[in-house]
């Protein structure tokens, strides 16, 4: 057989053009040309993010090659496969931490981990939906949108399509529970969900303790979204002794009643939510540091059915006086004003320990908020 040339002489198979090559599960669109691998495709988004190759400038070569539109790509799996060049320029910025206004209060990641985050999220939401009995997934055609129902209140998370940077929920009340709800508490709801849940470091088990909040009754979930609000909205009671922050995953201080990092909130028979609680101090006196304020992790358990609040009692004593302390303190709450009072306990309890609860001073509690995993 005569040599043709071809760099595979014993088959008879011709190499097709990579101009005319189909992508797989997609016949009818072609693969990149040659040139378009070279920076005929602009990439898309923020101009910043296209790789414009200029003509250059040496006498050779006079010939400038033209950046058509930013490409627009189905809503397909196989529309990534087609590649785009970026320049060094818009992948340092794709990677370099920076701030931005919704999460301010958040370590700064790049643009690249946010958006990681946020599809990351997205899809543990689904996860969540199929696991959990109480909440129903709600069919949408929407790109980057999740919708699903609870007992009253239907919800709509979706990716800002501007930015692509981060998540919000929208919930609306079911029409036939409209009137149980205030739009204050929908509100708070819903900005709890997007500056604590889907944020920053982006934690799974955040999301499912959250969800595990929505079988809760409505009494019950009205009291934990005030307490929300005082994580969101500080300093409304000149009164206060402490602030607090609701826990979403377990700390490693209480590695004795779950492993750190799982979902701290359980909502079956009992209900358990875990505080932390952070002593509000005075100005400092001019020319001194601030002093490190005292915080204390609180382990809360629920009663739904005789409507009674106390601390979790699995070895939590042994480790810190403190909290014989607050356990005392809520037992006598209990004692003064809900043996006969219908209202649910969980938020007047923890009002009247952030106004009335007294630590003797100079005694450690437990490590601050950035313990919690």
């Amino acid at each position: 057989m005569a040599d043709s040339g071809s760099p595979y002489p014993s088959t008879s198979l011709a190499m097709p053009s990579p101009g005319q090559r189909n992508w797989p599960n997609s016949p009818s669109v072609q693969g990149p040309s040659p040139a378009s691998r070279h920076g005929m495709v602009a990439s898309p988004g923020h101009p910043t993010l296209h790789s414009p190759l200029a003509g250059s400038k040496d006498d050779h070569s006079k010939a400038t090659v033209l950046s058509p539109p930013s490409r627009i790509l189905p809503q397909r799996q196989w529309a990534a496969s087609t590649p785009t060049l970026l320049s060094h320029q818009a992948f340092d910025t794709l990677l370099r931490p920076s701030s931005i206004q919704q999460l301010a209060m958040h370590v700064p990641l790049s643009p690249l981990e946010r958006f990681l985050g946020c599809n990351f999220i997205r899809r543990h939401i689904i996860r969540v939906i199929s696991q959990e009995k109480h909440l129903t997934t709600v069919q949408t055609t929407e790109p980057g949108v999740n919708i699903f129902k609870g007992e009253t209140l239907q919800f709509r998370v979706s990716l800002n399509t501007s930015t692509l940077q981060t998540l919000h929920m929208k919930i609306q009340p079911l029409p036939e529970h409209k009137d149980q709800w205030s739009q204050e508490e929908i509100q708070l709801f819903e900005k709890y969900f997007d500056l604590k849940v889907a944020c920053p470091p982006y934690k799974s088990n955040a999301l499912t303790a959250f969800s595990r909040l929505l079988k809760a009754n409505v009494t019950i979930l009205k009291d934990v979204i005030q307490i929300m609000r005082l994580e969101l909205v500080p300093n409304q009671d000149r009164n206060a002794k402490w602030s607090s922050q609701l826990l979403l995953t377990v700390p490693p201080t209480y590695a004795h009643i779950a492993p750190p990092g799982t979902p701290a909130i359980v909502v079956v028979a009992k209900m358990v939510l875990m505080l932390q609680l952070t002593r509000i101090l005075g100005p400092a006196m001019p020319g001194q540091p601030a002093p490190e304020p005292l915080s204390l992790t609180i382990p809360l358990l629920y009663n739904i059915q005789d409507n009674n609040i106390t601390l979790v009692e699995k070895g939590t004593n042994n480790i810190n006086h403190n909290l014989t302390l607050v356990s005392q303190h809520l037992k006598r709450f209990q004692d003064s004003r809900f043996h006969a009072n219908q209202e649910c306990a969980i938020y007047p309890a923890v009002r009247d320990l952030l106004t009335n609860l007294v630590l003797p001073s100079g005694v450690q509690g437990f490590p601050g908020p950035s313990a919690n995993i």
